[in-house]
């Protein structure tokens, strides 16, 4: 499996190849300095059809770009919390307004009720969803984020949203989501790195310890402590709780370091990529290229 996360600036999204070379896109959020787009990146990659579409959380910053992305691919199964309808949806935005990425989704999601085919091999890919209910448990966007562990050889990353710290910790009450939140290899931190998206009974009662926790790169959200990062100025102490990683890395940190947290900005990498395959290793990150001029 092939993962690339995008530097989307607050947004969110990410584009995994499986082993069967099937595509699933996690948000289609878009840079807006750059103007990197996934409506502009599939088509030049000659990628015309999209498997699996994640919608993580239901704010613009995961959306900016659908509207585009569905007129230049298609679109095959659409995932997101599934206790908001598009009315539903359409509620939520109605005092902040509503962007043209979530009006889409929300056309999206009013087209796409059909139940989904169980006759795509994805390979070795796998996915696990929680979320939290509308309205009975939740009414804001964020902690009605939907919380994915993808899977590839053994290995597990946690797409969560902008799910909060109530979010989580009403998530905790549920058996399966502690087990399978323990087995997390990589989380990629809540609300983009924000305190508020971090919860510490996450970690005590799941037995939560990844190698890296990747934060979206926000000069004002990430300190420049690498590889052991400080929580100030509001950032989360999330990758306090990561073990570290020492294996393949073009972004190595010092010897006799490990990396324990990520950032993929403008300010440093324009994506991060990971590449899970067997063997000795269990994970090879094969990306991190600097732009070019």
């Amino acid at each position: 499996m092939d993962l690339r996360i995008f530097d989307v600036e607050h947004g969110q999204c990410s584009h995994i190849v499986t082993s069967t070379n099937r595509h699933i896109l996690i948000d289609a959020g878009h840079n807006s300095s750059t103007n990197w787009r996934p409506s502009t990146y599939l088509p030049r990659r000659g990628i015309s059809h999209i498997d699996k579409l994640i919608i993580s959380n239901f704010d613009e910053d995961h959306a900016s770009d659908l509207h585009n992305l569905v007129e230049t691919v298609s679109i095959g199964t659409l995932m997101k919390n599934p206790s908001v309808s598009p009315h539903n949806l359409r509620q939520l935005k109605e005092i902040g307004g509503i962007g043209r990425g979530i009006d889409a989704l929300a056309d999206l999601m009013a087209r796409y009720t059909a139940s989904v085919s169980s006759n795509i091999d994805y390979g070795d890919f796998k996915i696990r969803s929680f979320w939290n209910r509308y309205p009975a448990e939740f009414e804001d966007e964020n902690n009605l984020s939907l919380v994915s562990i993808i899977e590839s050889h053994g290995i597990r990353i946690c797409f969560p949203g902008d799910m909060e710290v109530a979010g989580w910790e009403r998530l905790l009450a549920r058996e399966s989501f502690r087990a399978a939140m323990g087995e997390v290899d990589i989380l990629v931190a809540s609300h983009h790195g924000r305190r508020n998206g971090c919860s510490e009974r996450l970690f005590d009662e799941t037995g939560l310890s990844p190698y890296f926790v990747r934060i979206a790169g926000h000069r004002a959200l990430v300190p420049p402590s690498l590889p052991r990062i400080r929580a100030e100025r509001g950032t989360t102490a999330c990758p306090n709780h990561a073990k570290g990683w020492s294996g393949p890395d073009t972004n190595k940190p010092a010897r006799g370091s490990s990396r324990r947290v990520l950032i993929c900005g403008r300010t440093i990498y324009p994506s991060c990529r990971f590449a899970l395959q067997n063997g000795s290793a269990p994970i090879c990150l094969a990306a991190p290229v600097k732009r070019s001029s």
